[in-house]
């Protein structure tokens, strides 16, 4: 082991290998001998993260503490934080690790979770990961939505239907056959098989005329944004495309801190098949700088430079070379470039201030530092974190631009347009993929048309007491407009007993009760519902949409990871969001009950 230490040089996986077998055999003095060395390594190569190990002592403090071992954990917690300060996953475990100790009320805990969610925020896979989840839920979501809703509108106004199809059948179809017209006609498209979009599209046109303005506004608008799926299904396609590709995947590994010899070749064949591709060389000059072969670093930087000479990041990562080379004033040069270029760039600020620091120009320094931090405030904690380890000098590698890594995923290949009507078809079947916009935009116009050729046609009401439909051709009281024929003389003082106008009353209080039950019974249904049935219906389509998308991101998201082979950041955490999401929408829809009023 003395000789493997030896011959180990600038190579970081091998010494922490090396404590890893250590501490396995029980030599816990020579592992943390080597430890030590691996810190003043990554100290000397000037290093900010070493991402795999960080990930193996997460992994290791997760396992303490469900031994109850909290103090190893804490220790072994504080030593990943080191090694990778950004990490979400990091500050997680420390977050779970204050849970599991009852320590709800621990300042720690809220800057643990907030810590993780800038982590998350600023991974490109995980952002990449998220962009793919919740796009694929709102796909579903939103045709889901649409079909309830029109579901929830057929049962409450179906007996305005039933009442119309009755009088414009009468002394043509036999009572039995007057019953099923309605419920025929309303079920067509599902008795077809033509599916729930085509029903949804006839049902809110065939019930338009019982919808008050805003319900088909609403309504309208509902079909218009299931219209612009096709596009969202395009964009899926080109997600799912993008996490077959090669060098997404490579750019990715990247992103997460990989630094392997198999990557570093595959990186070489991308740059030798398309060399005015910056992108590769880019990822090349990062793996050579975390293998400590900062001489590759340097080649692969200028060349990426020749082919953008604007790029900052590029002009930072060159100036860290030439830091760690003993080349100072060409790294303050190039920090330079890098601001002339974006002046506001906080990694540029935040290794400029080191530069400054150990040129003893503390004035310049402060300010220069200040000015990073309030960039991006995360830098001050890894600053903290370094100097706390023994660090001297922290400098900050800037990371591959996030606008090349999506021009890259988001390029599109022949098969993109096949695996957009695949997507389609596997949710919305039987409308066709180019159609689709058609389709759904022609419902929109028809509900608007057919409820104004309705309305001068006469249809039948609701009546405002007992619920029951009533027509022009049942009602005797002709001003009358808001009550039927039943209601209407029981509200009058004169001809009416008090015997009917009591039996009037209670139906009225039968119909609000059984109004109340129908809103809290598809309210628990699904949220949404109860307030569509009460003629809230922006607020109720609103509700369902959310509910819906929130329920599904959180069930799809690990499958979505799982089949796109995507980095796993806290499955557990976005299902809860989702879930606390859904709970929030299922208590605001029991509010529904509310809306029913005399």
């Amino acid at each position: 082991y003395r000789r493997a230490s030896d011959l180990a040089g600038n190579d970081l996986a091998i010494r922490w290998r090396l404590v890893r077998v250590l501490q396995a055999l029980g030599r816990q003095e020579e592992a943390w001998r080597e430890f030590q060395r691996l810190r003043l390594l990554r100290v000397r190569l000037g290093l900010d993260r070493l991402t795999f190990v960080a990930q193996e002592l997460t992994l290791a403090a997760r396992g303490l503490a469900a031994q109850g071992q909290g103090e190893a954990a804490e220790q072994t917690l504080a030593l990943a934080a080191e090694f990778d300060p950004v990490s979400p996953e990091v500050h997680l475990a420390w977050a779970g690790l204050l849970l599991r100790q009852g320590r709800l009320l621990h300042p720690g805990l809220l800057r643990a979770v907030g810590n993780a969610l800038q982590g998350f925020y600023a991974d490109l896979p995980v952002r990449y990961a998220l962009a793919v989840n919740l796009l694929t839920a709102l796909l579903t979501a939103l045709p889901l939505a649409l079909v309830l809703m029109a579901v929830v509108l057929a049962v409450r106004d179906f007996p305005l239907l039933h009442h119309d199809v009755t009088e414009a059948t009468r002394f043509r179809l036999s009572a039995e056959a007057q019953r099923a017209a309605a419920l025929l006609l309303l079920l067509l498209p599902l008795l077809l098989g033509l599916g729930g979009l085509w029903f949804a599209c006839f049902a809110l046109v065939l019930l338009t005329a019982y919808l008050r303005g805003k319900e088909r506004a609403v309504a309208s608008a509902a079909l218009l944004l299931v219209a612009l799926l096709p596009d969202g299904a395009t964009g899926l396609a080109l997600l799912y495309n993008a996490t077959t590709s090669p060098r997404v995947a490579a750019l990715m590994e990247v992103e997460r801190g990989a630094r392997g010899r198999g990557l570093l070749e595959a990186l070489g064949r991308w740059a030798a098949q398309e060399p005015t591709e910056v992108l590769p060389l880019l990822a090349q000059g990062l793996i050579h700088r975390r293998r400590g072969e900062l001489n590759e670093a340097r080649t692969a930087y200028q060349r990426a430079l020749a082919l953008a000479p604007d790029l900052p990041g590029t002009h930072v990562n060159l100036g860290n070379i030439a830091f760690m080379q003993g080349q100072p004033e060409r790294a303050r040069q190039a920090y330079e470039r890098a601001l002339s270029l974006r002046p506001d760039d906080p990694i540029a600020l935040f290794n400029l201030s080191q530069y400054q620091t150990e040129r003893l120009h503390l004035t310049q320094a402060k300010e220069t530092y200040q000015r990073a931090v309030a960039v991006r405030p995360a830098l001050a904690e890894r600053l903290a974190l370094a100097t706390q380890s023994g660090a001297g000098r922290v400098l900050v590698d800037a990371p591959l631009p996030a606008e090349g890594i999506w021009r890259v995923a988001l390029g599109g290949s022949a098969d993109t347009e096949a695996l957009a009507v695949a997507l389609w078809g596997g949710r919305l079947s039987y409308v066709p993929f180019g159609t689709a916009p058609w389709v759904l935009g022609g419902a929109a116009l028809l509900v608007w048309l057919v409820a104004f050729l309705r309305g001068g046609q006469g249809h039948a009401l609701p009546c405002q007491k007992c619920g029951r439909p009533y027509c022009s051709k049942c009602q005797r009281f002709f001003k009358e407009e808001t009550l039927c024929a039943r209601c209407a003389a029981a509200s009058k003082r004169e001809g009416v007993g008090e015997a009917t106008k009591t039996l009037r009353v209670q139906e009225q209080e039968a119909f609000l009760r059984r109004g109340r039950r129908w809103v809290f019974a598809l309210s628990l249904l699904v949220p949404g519902a109860g307030h569509l049935f009460a003629r809230s219906a922006l607020v109720g389509f609103l509700l369902m949409l959310v509910a819906l998308w929130a329920a599904l991101q959180g069930l799809l998201f690990p499958w979505a990871l799982s089949v796109l082979h995507l980095p796993q950041p806290a499955e557990g955490l976005f299902a809860a969001s989702g879930g606390a999401v859904v709970l929030a929408c299922y208590l605001w829809s029991a509010r529904a009950r509310r809306k029913v009023s005399a």
